[in-house]
């Protein structure tokens, strides 16, 4: 009984609502966005866009050549460490091994990255300024420009993850390594 009376409150209740929204009247709403900008004002974000995306591969470039700088160091400090571990007559066949792929790595880094150079330095679709002449240029600049600095990236990565496989091995072969009686002077 009281179960039937629930039941005929909620279906009485959905009535209702499904009557009351029948007869709602439902239209689309519009944002408003304000003063639509002039060609001139759109021409000049996008022109303003363009040369920041060409400012911040710029510095990106720069902060790159530094990266590449780094790697080419790491090879000589690993190269010296194997020269050394080779006269105390240590097994260094793992680093390597690991050592063909760093040398690729960084060689592929530096080829993109002279790449980005070239690309930079040309500033299709802009003035010696780096204002914007050519808007399709200039977007063209950008997106090679980021490309070839993303795989550059991208290949030093590759050189960071094997220079930390060769520094955990160099830490394995220092962990382990006992002198023989010809090693210690």
């Amino acid at each position: 009984n009281r179960r039937n009376r629930w039941i005929s409150l909620i279906s009485a209740a959905l009535v209702t609502v499904l009557m009351m929204t029948a007869f709602v009247n439902v239209g689309i709403v519009y944002a408003d966005e304000g003063d639509n900008p002039t060609r001139e004002e759109r021409e000049a974000k996008i022109d303003a866009r363009l040369e920041a995306c060409f400012e911040k591969l710029n510095e990106w470039y720069e902060i790159q050549d530094g990266n590449i700088g780094k790697a080419n160091n790491a090879i000589g400090r690993v190269e010296e460490v194997l020269a050394k571990a080779a006269e105390l007559g240590i097994d260094t066949s793992a680093i390597d091994a690991l050592m063909p792929g760093l040398y690729s790595a960084v060689d592929q880094a530096e080829a993109y990255h002279a790449r980005a150079e070239q690309i930079l330095s040309e500033h299709a679709g802009y003035n010696g300024s780096g204002k914007v002449k050519d808007r399709e240029l200039a977007l063209e600049t950008c997106k090679s420009g980021r490309d070839a600095l993303a795989s550059a990236r991208d290949s030093l990565l590759s050189a960071r993850d094997i220079v930390r496989e060769i520094i955990q091995l160099v830490k394995d072969l220092r962990k382990n390594y006992v002198p023989t009686n010809d090693t210690i002077r």
